[in-house]
């Protein structure tokens, strides 16, 4: 119970909706020192920018760890204990999950070091420094045209990076304000991470997704990891001589709760933002892009639903996919009622007329010229970005097949090049446990009516152009005669059984033939083709000129506004916000008080 208690006041401020005032913005913790004198938030709080981001002395960013690259997790014990979201763990409980062991649906929580759980590939990230390292990035390109300046920066980078091979540390040089700024970011990875605890499904998943983006909440979005480390308390991979990572700094749990008008801080690692978009760039991704993902992810969902309902085997095998599609689904559904209901792409057409306007009556046409650039080309990539969407959707967040034939793709290759046997036999081994792990969370006739459902969606909605032939051939079929050529494909290949693909991986020379010759690895190979010479050549094109083109419109876009603070977009890097603990009306006859 003492635990529960410790861990629901850690909450309070997560389940909590904050606004950000003054200086509204998700800031990089080493320019804090920028804002300290005017941040009225700051100051309340009693807290130095030293004490949140030090690079010589424990700070608050000791504390704060990128778990797996995909989340924020908070150090709570000098002991290497992790707080995270439950969503952030779930994945983790549901691999250790069967219908004997059910952690997902009864929970779980080691009772001592020894029942902690290991995690492969699971890591947690400190990050060390921020380094500001513009000038040094973009040195020697003054008077380069586009290519021969990225290829300047790019070698600067690498330089940049090169200087702390061997130290045990990373490195990452990233684009900030679009390329207009880069910082270095050095941090230490630590690979062993294990589980500790996690509440049952229906607590911390209590709600689903839409408890997890809206207000109000009312689940327990809570799960624990522990970090460990060699006996020297260094970054290792995972060993069971390793101990608990011994820390010099952790959070410090406060029983108290929040209050309203207290002033509260924010720190983690936000995925992506793009505040800078384009009035066009919204429209089109809101109202043209973002729903054809809905609706294909809408056929994805009804199969894996009615499948988890039937089966409490296929509820734990599809668990953590089942979340991974619905989380943006629910994100992209929330982002489009909320931009429709405040009417933002109105506003912000606005807000650039008035920047030209204004820019033009000065006799400068920066911004005006960078904006017509931009919109221009973000008009010119519309269909071309739906076509690679919708391949991401059907190959990478749906059905497993084309995916998993393209994961053998790479033995295929080697057979093809005819490498040594003794090469053969290190590739061939160490994907026997990558087949395994794919197997245990499987089930083909779901995989066959996800296929089903989503190949009808792009056989509607996909230009014939962007179509292998085979798929073209059925554009004319009915529902009959598409689902037996699913039916005939799931039946005939191979990379669906796994005894049979198992006992292949035993005879390398029947596995050959059987990759050659297997019809989902043919029409991986065909879905790839159309990509890398149907979408690929126009997507790199324009991605190098969006960049540039969106890179200047920041610029001009920032310089229009000389007197204005801005903070960059979230790109996955450590950052702070400051607010106060406020309700909210978000609609007539509707409120929120500060606490759910």
């Amino acid at each position: 119970m003492k635990l529960i208690k410790y861990v629901f006041a850690m909450y309070v401020l997560l389940l909590t909706p904050s606004f950000l005032k003054a200086h509204e913005g998700m800031w990089i913790p080493a320019l804090l020192e920028s804002l300290n004198k005017s941040d009225v938030y700051l100051n309340k709080m009693q807290l130095s920018p030293e004490d949140i981001y030090a690079v010589n002395h424990s700070s608050i960013k000791d504390a704060i760890v990128h778990f797996g690259g995909f989340c924020t997790a908070e150090l709570i014990s000098k002991n290497g204990l992790l707080l995270t979201n439950h969503h952030c763990g779930y994945g983790s409980v549901q691999s250790h999950s069967s219908l004997k062991n059910n952690y997902l649906e009864d929970g779980f929580w080691a009772k001592s070091h020894e029942e902690e759980l290991v995690n492969p590939g699971l890591y947690a990230e400190f990050i060390r420094e921020i380094v500001d390292v513009t000038a040094e990035v973009f040195a020697g390109t003054d008077t380069l045209e586009a290519k021969g300046r990225r290829a300047v920066m790019g070698k600067n980078i690498a330089d940049i990076i090169q200087r702390f091979e061997g130290s045990g540390l990373k490195a990452n040089v990233k684009p900030f304000y679009n390329g207009n700024a880069y910082y270095l970011i050095v941090s230490e990875v630590f690979n062993d991470v294990r589980l500790v605890g996690a509440p049952p499904s229906a607590i911390g998943k209590f709600g689903g997704d839409t408890d997890n983006w809206e207000w109000p909440r009312h689940t327990g979005d809570f799960s624990m990891f522990r970090i460990y480390a060699d006996k020297d308390n260094k970054a290792a991979s995972y060993s069971e001589n390793n101990i608990p990572l011994k820390t010099d700094y952790c959070l410090p749990i406060s029983l108290k709760g929040s209050v309203e008008n207290e002033y509260s801080m924010v720190m983690g690692f936000p995925g992506s933002t793009d505040h800078f978009i384009s009035s066009v760039g919204m429209d089109i991704t809101v109202n043209y892009l973002n729903p054809a993902r809905i609706e294909i992810r809408d056929k994805m969902l009804e199969v894996i639903n009615a499948a988890m309902r039937r089966d409490p085997a296929i509820k734990i095998q599809y668990a953590s996919q089942q979340a991974s599609i619905s989380n943006a689904w629910k994100k992209w559904i929330g982002q489009r009622g909320g931009i429709q209901k405040t009417n933002a792409i109105a506003l912000k057409q606005a807000l650039e007329q008035e920047l030209i306007e204004e820019q033009l009556k000065d006799g400068h046409t920066a911004l005006n010229d960078a904006f017509t650039q931009l919109t221009s080309l973000e008009k010119e990539q519309k269909e071309i970005n739906y076509a690679r969407n919708m391949f991401i959707e059907f190959i990478y967040v749906g059905q497993e097949l084309i995916k998993f034939a393209y994961d053998l793709n790479v033995l295929k290759t080697q057979f093809a090049q005819n490498v040594s046997e003794s090469d053969l036999k290190i590739t061939i081994e160490d994907f026997k446990p990558k087949v395994q792990a794919h197997f245990k969370d499987y089930n083909k006739d779901v995989d066959k009516e996800v296929f089903l459902a989503t190949m009808e969606y792009l056989l509607k909605h996909l230009p014939k152009k962007y179509l292998p032939q085979e798929w073209q051939l059925l554009l004319n079929a009915d529902a009959i005669g598409r689902k037996a050529y699913v039916d005939r494909l799931y039946k005939r290949t191979v990379l669906n059984d796994k005894s049979a693909l198992m006992a292949l991986f035993n005879n390398p020379k029947k596995l050959k033939k059987a990759l050659e010759n297997d019809p989902a690895m043919r029409l991986m190979t065909k879905l790839f083709k159309v990509y890398y010479e149907q979408i690929a050549p126009e997507i790199v094109a324009g991605k190098n000129a969006m960049n540039e083109a969106q890179e200047l419109y920041v610029k001009t876009f920032m310089d229009a506004q000389p007197g204005k603070t801005f903070w960059p977009d979230a790109n996955s890097t450590l950052r702070v916000s400051f607010g106060k603990v406020e309700g909210t009306n978000p609609q007539d006859g509707v409120k929120y008080t500060v606490h759910t």
